[in-house]
């Protein structure tokens, strides 16, 4: 099966870095032959997501985005107009990412009382209503606990190559049920011994660091993810603020130090710096490990890079090298 690859766009409380980001970011993406970039969703997001997704396919034409969807926020009916919208208007797919949670203040403030397994309910109707409307050429009927809808026709209709593809990012029971249900690709997360939970994940979400050599590798790491004293404070906080168990168990393997195979490096997550274990290593190094993934039927990457051309470009010539490999192919949106 094809592999596809998608970047993730930076977080930034301030809009003009936001922005600058963000749009570096897509250019980096398109530029290394990538599939596409995961844009956020929240309250701390500086800009609507669906706005950026629209600013990626009009000035990239080779990528895809994909954007996360909190059913919090907006009705499915919306989200199949801004697929249509997309499709018609730049021929382009869009891929969503579901997501059920935010943070607990959020919670709050948005006056959520669902529990964290009746927000996975709610985010399986969420995604059936969507897909309904984007599969079908005849008004569509629903009727769950959360939606409701009645000969609702989604205009104009999309081709099949240009409906969403769906992930479930999680490590809990709810989102594991929640993909099995979709046929989503299920999003995990890296182990020290690379496997990926929830076990079955067609997809992972990591960093990467790679140059020619190990050395070279751990000199930029540790220059690009330097110790932080309030980085890991600010990343206890928010451990205490969510009710993500993803977090959870990645805090305590870093709390643990729980040692992993050698290039496997949890402490930038620790330290508030990525959202996501990284490999770190020489380009064989990294290649060992990618075929590892790819054995264990992972074809889906979302990669947190940091934004710079020289990480881009190590990133791509070593999934490039990968074409050797039985199920590799490099593929367009």
């Amino acid at each position: 099966m094809p592999i596809k690859v998608f970047t993730t766009c930076p977080r930034s409380a301030e809009l003009g870095a936001f922005h600058g980001q963000a749009k570096r970011t897509f250019e980096l993406t398109e530029h290394a032959g990538f599939t596409g970039t995961l844009i956020y969703t929240g309250n701390d997001v500086t800009v609507e997501p669906w706005f950026l997704a629209q600013e990626l396919v009009r000035a990239h034409p080779k990528l895809s985005p994909l954007v996360a969807v909190n059913p919090i926020y907006m009705h499915p009916f919306t989200v199949a107009r801004f697929i249509s919208a997309i499709a018609t208007l730049y021929h382009r797919r869009c891929y969503l990412n579901l997501v059920a949670g935010t943070s607990l203040r959020d919670l709050e403030a948005l006056d959520e009382e669902l529990s964290h397994d009746e927000r996975y309910q709610r985010v399986r109707e969420f995604a059936e209503v969507v897909v309904g409307l984007c599969s079908g050429t005849t008004p569509y009927s629903f009727g769950g606990d959360f939606y409701g809808v009645a000969n609702l026709l989604l205009r104009p209709p999309l081709p099949p190559h240009l409906r969403p593809g769906l992930f479930v990012a999680g490590q809990s029971t709810g989102a594991s049920e929640t993909a099995s249900r979709l046929r989503a690709c299920g999003l995990g997360m890296l182990q020290p011994n690379l496997a990926v939970l929830p076990t079955g994940f067609r997809g992972v979400h990591l960093g990467l660091i790679c140059r020619d050599t190990d050395e070279d590798a751990w000199r930029a790491a540790r220059e690009l993810y330097p110790a932080d004293a309030r980085g890991e404070r600010m990343q206890r906080f928010s451990a205490q603020n969510t009710d993500a168990v993803w977090k959870g168990r990645m805090l305590r393997l870093a709390d643990d130090k729980v040692k992993g195979v050698e290039g496997y490096w949890l402490e930038p997550f620790s330290r508030f710096q990525a959202d996501c274990p990284l490999l770190v290593g020489g380009r064989e190094r990294i290649l060992g490990m990618l075929r590892h993934l790819l054995e264990q039927g992972i074809d889906h990457l979302v990669l947190e890079l940091p934004a710079q051309e020289e990480d881009y470009m190590h990133t791509a010539r070593a999934l490039a090298s990968l074409s050797g490999v039985s199920g590799f192919q490099h593929t367009t949106p």
